[in-house]
């Protein structure tokens, strides 16, 4: 996995985001797969073009280690973004790393997977 450019190091994680771009006059709704997870980024591919330097909230939804669906929410920023096919892949960067006060299952969650790394 590409690092070179990243202060910390990206883990894998099957989850779906729904991201708003609040600074639209109508809000974009996107639902993207995130493929992985930093503590303070993401990478994620979705199937509507989304673009660098928008600002975002986002709703994220995966599976603890238990096999229950958990959710949080995250600010952050679109930072790239590129096509490939009919797919579009893009990095955010969080306003914030993982916080165990504002993000409490995806920060237990990431934790816990890395603490196996």
């Amino acid at each position: 996995m590409f690092q070179a450019n990243r202060a910390h190091r990206r883990y894998p994680i099957f989850a779906r985001g729904k991201f708003a771009i609040p600074h639209e006059i109508d809000p974009v709704v996107i639902i993207a797969q995130v493929k992985n997870i930093s503590e303070a980024g993401l990478g994620a591919y979705t199937a509507e073009p989304v673009r660098s330097g928008s600002e975002i909230s986002m709703n994220i939804e995966f599976f603890n280690t238990e096999g229950k669906k958990e959710k949080d929410t995250l600010e952050g920023k679109i930072v790239w973004s590129s096509k490939h096919d009919n797919m579009y892949n893009m990095g955010i960067s969080f306003n914030e790393e993982l916080n165990p006060a504002r993000q409490p299952d995806l920060h237990r969650h990431f934790h816990m997977v890395i603490k196996h790394d």
